[in-house]
């Protein structure tokens, strides 16, 4: 598949959907970039583009598509429901991204671009996430250009191994995720805190895994958004619950293992000596500000290497989101 395919399905699946009645829909775009930690290489940079809509509670049909991915959530009693669509974009690069010739024990060049639906449910004590997902890994993703583009926009060196990376392909992913509440509790007035164990996996010939964490909260009225953050790239809520000008923070850890990782195993125009790690260990921490128009996030990420001749065990990303209702 290359990019004038992938641009047609889109069209076909995805777009139609959009007439669904949105009178109550939500935005958000995110960047990431592993700048601020004092890093390159690995996952360097990425960004995705989300719209969702809330869901009325007398409304039984949303289009297909929703139709579809609602089928496959566990019966529960809902407070919320939403459904949407995101454009996400994503770079990984080898740490020495000014060598011109192949780098065989180190992580390769890739760069991947996808279009998903989701579709959430939840209430003040167990949520659900699912995701359907087409992509394009390789040189039609666009990686290379946008990199270098960006390199030269801020002077920084030009990458010059981009013509050995993953080549071209079709990607298809599904993600659930399922959360439940552990504990939550009072404390200075309208503050609260709160600790959830969650699951997160993925199937797919972009990435397999499966996971499990826990995550921490803090923050005013917690019940209204249990749920809200996601392990999955890219994915947001309508952050407009939040109680205006009252701050939230939060943090997770997880445990999970990896079966597959095309960015690493895919076809390369050379022999590579890498291979997957299996095990993955994960956390972060953020903050998120509701303001009184837009709601803006802040996290850092860190994960164990993606590649078990890693020299470095741990890196590290930052993230920054915008989220807004129409």
């Amino acid at each position: 598949m290359n990019i004038k395919q992938f641009c047609l399905i889109a069209q076909l699946t995805f777009l139609p959907s959009l007439t669904a009645n949105a009178d109550n829909s939500f935005w958000q775009f995110q960047w990431d970039n592993d700048v601020l930690v004092g890093s390159d290489g690995n996952f360097t940079n990425g960004a995705a583009l989300t719209w969702g809509m809330n869901i009325s509670p007398n409304q039984n049909s949303i289009n297909w598509l929703a139709d579809i991915q609602s089928t496959f959530l566990f019966k529960q009693n809902t407070n919320y429901r939403h459904w949407g669509v995101s454009f996400e974009q994503r770079i990984w690069t080898p740490e020495d991204f000014e060598q011109p010739l192949p780098q065989p024990n180190e992580r390769p060049y890739a760069g991947h671009i996808q279009l998903q639906s989701f579709f959430s449910t939840f209430n003040e004590e167990f949520s659900q996430r699912n995701w359907l997902a087409i992509g394009l890994i390789g040189k039609d993703s666009g990686s290379e250009w946008l990199q270098t583009s960006i390199h030269d926009l801020i002077g920084s060196p030009t990458p010059e191994g981009w013509h050995y990376q993953v080549k071209d392909q079709a990607t298809i992913q599904a993600s659930y995720e399922v959360e439940k509440l552990l504990l939550r509790d009072i404390y200075l007035d309208n503050y609260q805190w709160e600790m959830s164990a969650y699951s997160y996996n993925q199937l797919g010939n972009l990435v397999s895994e499966a996971n499990v964490g826990l995550q921490f909260r803090n923050g005013p009225n917690l019940a209204r958004t249990f749920g809200f953050l996601s392990r999955h790239y890219g994915q947001t809520s309508d952050w407009s619950r939040l109680e205006k000008n009252l701050h939230m923070l939060y943090a997770n850890v997880q445990l999970g293992y990896r079966f597959n990782d095309l960015t690493i195993e895919g076809n390369l125009p050379y022999q590579s000596n890498v291979e997957v790690e299996h095990l993955r260990l994960e956390t972060s921490f953020g903050i998120i500000y509701p303001f009184e128009s837009f709601t803006a996030s802040w996290s850092l990420h860190f994960y164990n290497r993606a590649f078990a001749s890693d020299n470095h065990y741990w890196h590290g990303y930052s993230s920054l989101a915008i989220n807004s209702n129409f």
